[in-house]
């Protein structure tokens, strides 16, 4: 229509996420390759534009790119997880004493660490992530048992030694915040 904006790399980034996204909920990828297509369809704009430019078949390639580079990229974040879920196991935490958000001294003991790690670990592997968003008063306390307060102690200890950095807070759709996205640190290859 004269107004779309078309960047090859945005493009290419924007499709990346969607196919990523659609991976990571199962969704069904010809089902998705017929919504890129679409005229009505902001995310398939590359597609779409591909597809002028250098046809279908070529533009089916791109998109088929798109999905090794998906399939890719989250196997390397589950490795990278099952790296941290065994050196998790191989550590012995202890009584923690950290700063926490109010600029206060505070500390949480070496057991609720590990089973806050551990229940993060889960999450991380299970979405092939290494920045899940978590709620503390609903996946971790259901996953550890643990109060929220103690999860949100747990989280915060994990980022003094190291493990995750974080949080990004990510408000929900009325407004409230229900849970911090983290970024679990992993070692340089």
């Amino acid at each position: 229509n004269g107004t779309e904006r078309y960047d090859d790399e945005d493009q290419s980034l924007v499709t990346f996420r969607i196919v990523l996204g659609a991976i990571r909920v199962n969704y069904p990828l010809d089902q998705l390759f017929g919504l890129l297509r679409r005229g009505d369809s902001l995310g398939g704009l590359g597609l779409r534009k591909r597809t002028k430019d250098i046809g279908p078949e070529a533009a089916q390639e791109w998109l088929d790119e798109m999905v090794e580079k998906a399939f890719l990229y989250l196997a390397r974040n589950q490795a990278s997880v099952r790296k941290l879920k065994a050196e998790a196991k191989r550590a012995k935490f202890t009584r923690t004493t950290y700063i926490d958000r109010d600029g206060k001294q505070a500390a949480c003991n070496g057991e609720s660490i590990q089973k806050v790690l551990t229940a993060f670990l889960d999450i991380a592997y299970q979405r092939r992530t290494l920045d899940p968003m978590v709620g503390v008063w609903n996946q971790l306390h259901e996953a550890t048992g643990l109060e929220p307060i103690t999860c949100r102690k747990a989280l915060q200890a994990l980022e003094s030694l190291g493990w995750i950095a974080g949080p990004v807070v990510v408000p929900s759709a009325n407004g409230e915040q229900n849970a911090f996205k983290y970024r679990l640190l992993t070692d340089p290859e």
